[in-house]
């Protein structure tokens, strides 16, 4: 259990007016940018850095290109309406061989999308505050902090020497939204607080700790104009992701994961007959 302080001095009726209209601009603009990514593919690079507790390098980094793709179901359940998926072009410059099985760090083939925490059906597993207005990239934005208040849960999968963790319920985090149009400009998500996995007995070594401590998961996502033709139009997409992971007593203590995207191009997913 944790406390966290709230102060409510000031709050005021069209406080809560201006964010419920903030919001609902915030989750109508993620619907249709999943709808419209449903015709997007784009080049994903990911190099993978580990680290040691003090950050100095483990081993040689691991740099991975991907084709990447959203699949969006609107009528899916809720938490699996969006999805990455990946396909994998190349592993430190080559092309792939079968025996290049995927690592512990490596993305997942289809992944959840961090922006459907947005969307209006998932709004209500969060606390939103407006914390005023900024410019971003020179338009003005309003930053919003928020906290997860759904009940917290973790799923741990052990596979010989890789454990895969998900948590939710336990993130908080900053979202930089365009004013007037809700469009997501910038997007930052950490853990609440640290958490601890017990090491199952046929997982034990000996000498080695007999629980992993998740410190840290920071995740920064920046977004930019990409233009397309046919029809002309301008969408706001990724242009690169950061996330830093920190467990402590594991084999790879720190990870840093850089993703960046490229060669966006739109792909045809209605066929027309021709008489």
């Amino acid at each position: 259990m944790f406390v966290v302080p709230v102060l409510v001095l000031g709050t005021t009726e069209d406080d809560s007016v201006q964010k419920t209209e903030v919001l609902g601009r915030i989750g109508g603009y993620v619907q249709r940018y999943y709808a419209q990514m449903q015709s997007v593919i784009s080049q994903e690079t990911v190099i993978l850095h580990s680290m040691s507790h003090d950050a100095r390098p483990l081993f040689p980094s691991r740099q991975l290109v991907y084709e990447l793709r959203i699949e969006w179901d609107p009528v899916a359940e809720i938490g699996q309406r969006a999805k990455a998926v990946r396909e994998l072009l190349s592993v430190n410059g080559r092309d792939p061989r079968p025996s290049d099985t995927p690592s512990c760090t490596d993305p997942k083939a289809m992944a959840s999308e961090l922006l459907a925490m947005l969307l209006p059906e998932t709004q209500n597993d969060y606390e939103f505050v407006l914390a005023g207005e900024r410019e971003v990239d020179g338009q003005l934005a309003v930053l919003i902090e928020y906290r997860s208040i759904a009940k917290a849960s973790a799923e741990v999968e052990w596979s010989d020497e890789c454990i895969t963790i998900e948590l939710e319920g336990r993130t908080r985090g900053r979202i930089w939204a365009e004013k007037a149009t809700g469009q997501v400009l910038r997007f930052e998500e950490a853990l609440t607080g640290p958490f601890t996995v017990p090491v199952p007995f046929d997982q034990q070594r000996l000498g080695s700790p007999l629980r992993l401590v998740v410190e840290r998961v920071d995740t920064s996502i920046r977004y930019k104009p990409v233009q397309f033709t046919d029809p002309a139009e301008t969408l706001l997409l990724p242009a690169s992701i950061d996330r830093l992971t920190i467990v402590k007593n594991a084999g790879v203590p720190r990870m840093l994961m850089l993703q960046s995207f490229s060669r966006y191009r739109r792909f045809l997913t209605e066929a027309s007959i021709v008489q």
